[in-house]
């Protein structure tokens, strides 16, 4: 007869296996989107910005932005997260907020002599 606390620790496992396991699109997609938000907190950290600064939001930000607003509802429509990766999202979202904050205070101190 099998010992209850190793059918637990069994199930467990069993489990969490499962659970890590999930779409490896969606692993990417959250890859993308912590690049983009550590090169986002980069900026948003800078006080004041420059001219420059800016066009790079602009031109660079910006298209890579609207890009993973499109994976992420490609993903949330056709992939299913893990509670891990659902986890994963709701944290990266909650910094990237943050420093949307950060910079939009930012952004109305543009330093336009750098």
């Amino acid at each position: 007869m099998i010992n209850k606390s190793v059918l637990i620790l069994f199930l467990m496992i069993t489990v969490s296996a499962c659970d890590s396991s999930g779409d490896p699109k969606v692993d990417g997609m959250l890859n993308s989107y912590e690049s983009f938000i550590k090169d986002y907190e980069s900026l948003a950290q800078k006080s004041p910005l420059c001219a420059s600064d800016v066009q790079k939001i602009t031109v660079e930000i910006a298209p890579k932005l609207q890009k993973l607003t499109d994976d992420v509802l490609s993903m949330q429509s056709n992939s299913t997260f893990t509670d891990s990766q659902r986890t994963r999202y709701r944290e990266l979202s909650a910094r990237f907020a943050v420093m949307g904050t950060k910079l939009a205070v930012n952004m109305s101190q543009i330093d336009s002599s750098c």
